[in-house]
């Protein structure tokens, strides 16, 4: 994109764009909100499984909190639970690693936005807006399957709780 536009007589050094441009009052306060609800509801989630798995302990009684951290980085981080199932596998590791590069994309644009750095412009900006689009369809076909995987293919396995399919939804419309 920035070849072409040189090319037509554009600097690629201008290229940018601004935040929440012309997006007005009440749909920043709809954004802000939801964001919140959707945090919220994660939360929540996360802390009750946390919990629950804590309780139980990846081996029984009397695990060290070594193994314990070891697990959560190859468990959460690696997903290797859920790799043993290729579908599975593949699902979760498009959403978790489309979800992270989207986090971290969000923690630039608040620096950039909210600090006096300015650097979202040029070529940085043009690479950073190619790898979150990529990494944002990654995220969004990860949770067009988990919702395929949920609502048609229904393995017993999963949880029927009414919460979990909220889930699914509200991180589409992250």
């Amino acid at each position: 994109m920035g070849a072409a536009l040189y090319a037509m007589g554009g600097h690629v050094e201008r290229i940018s764009r601004p935040v929440l441009w012309n997006v007005p009052l009440y749909l920043v306060v709809v954004l802000y909100v939801g964001a919140l609800a959707t945090i919220g509801f994660a939360v929540y989630k996360v802390t009750k499984k946390t919990k629950k798995a804590w309780e139980k302990g990846p081996a029984g009684e009397g695990v060290g909190w070594f193994l314990r951290i070891w697990n959560l980085v190859w468990d959460v981080a690696l997903q290797r639970r859920v790799a043993r199932e290729t579908f599975a596998g593949i699902m979760h590791m498009f959403i978790w690693i489309g979800f992270v590069v989207l986090i971290l994309t969000t923690g630039v644009v608040f620096l950039h936005q909210d600090t006096p750095l300015n650097f979202m412009y040029g070529k940085f900006y043009l690479a950073m807006k190619f790898t979150v689009n990529t990494f944002g369809l990654i995220f969004l076909i990860g949770i067009l399957m988990a919702m395929w995987r949920r609502y048609v293919i229904r393995p017993d396995r999963l949880n029927k709780a009414w919460s979990d399919s909220i889930v699914l939804p509200l991180l589409f419309t992250v």
